[in-house]
């Protein structure tokens, strides 16, 4: 199997493999149509992706990437911001992606498929965590002393948990279609919440 981005029938495969995915869905997507979708064989598929799952993992990684970058937006964006601002902004960010690409959004939560990502997709779905754990440091009390401690750091990170719980939970809620109230309104109350709360 070898997939890589610089191979040009690997793109289009992928290319292809989108199309179906956020078309029809996860229940659609299969070797047999994204090769007729790209005008190829199933073992040009095969070759470079191995299975269906292969497909899969790299939708995923997709589907994360699309998250750091936009991320990253955020904070070129807001530079000049407070950091509780900041955390605010991934927070939509984190909404937009959810909202904009659904299929890959229940792929990268594990809500369409058993898949079981590769050590280095892992890495690739945390740094999105540690990005927000970042931001959320920064919100944080480190006068004393100066430089963060580890402390600070664990008492980041399980604030970062509880937010990126609270925008899953909030996000799939959207997906599912319920109506909620005053969206955005009580979406930020919440995460001020967990923000400011001990």
């Amino acid at each position: 199997m070898s997939h890589s981005k610089e191979d040009p029938t690997s793109e289009t495969l992928l290319d292809a493999a989108r199309t179906v995915f956020m078309d029809q869905g996860l229940k659609a997507l299969s070797v047999r149509k994204v090769a007729e979708a790209a005008g190829l064989t199933t073992m040009a598929v095969y070759s470079r992706f191995g299975s269906k799952e292969g497909i899969l993992k790299a939708l995923f990684d997709e589907g994360f990437e699309t998250l750091y970058q936009a991320q990253q937006q955020v904070l070129e964006a807001h530079q000049d911001s407070t950091a509780s601002e900041r955390v605010w902004e991934l927070c939509k960010a984190y909404q937009g992606v959810a909202a904009n690409y659904p299929h890959h959004y229940a792929l990268m939560l594990g809500l369409q498929q058993n898949l079981t990502p590769d050590p280095q997709s892992t890495a690739q779905a945390k740094q999105t965590l540690t990005v927000l754990q970042n931001t959320v440091l920064e919100c944080l009390d480190t006068s004393e002393p100066q430089q963060p401690t580890s402390k600070h750091q664990q008492q980041a990170l399980q604030k970062a948990l509880q937010i990126f719980a609270f925008c899953h939970g909030w996000c799939s809620l959207q997906l599912s279609g319920f109506a909620l109230p005053a969206q955005e309104d009580t979406f930020r109350t919440a995460i001020f919440a967990l923000l400011d709360g001990d």
